[in-house]
């Protein structure tokens, strides 16, 4: 069976953890979708094997701060329509 490059989960109410993105069957995973959930902050313990991610949306969740970016090299990361402080639609990269 060929490895999992892309996985959508848009729009599933996901709040957190990701500790399920740690499972070794994701190791090739290149795009990630994860717009239009309730992600608050994302564990950066849950990327760290992921290191053929090239491509994070994380569009219209309730994030604050995505420290983890940091620490991975993406093409494409995108991050519209979160929040930061009260009403900002900006996020922080730390």
């Amino acid at each position: 069976m060929p490895a999992l490059e892309s996985l959508n989960l848009d729009d599933n109410q996901i709040r957190g953890p990701l500790t399920f993105l740690r499972q070794p069957a994701l190791k090739a995973l290149s795009n990630l979708n994860l717009d239009a959930n309730r992600l608050t902050g994302i564990d950066p313990e849950d990327f760290l094997h992921l290191t053929n991610l090239k491509s994070l949306l994380v569009n219209r969740n309730e994030l604050r701060t995505l420290q983890f970016l940091t620490h991975q090299i993406f093409r494409q990361v995108r991050t519209e329509r979160n929040k930061r402080g009260n009403n900002s639609r900006e996020v922080n990269y730390e």
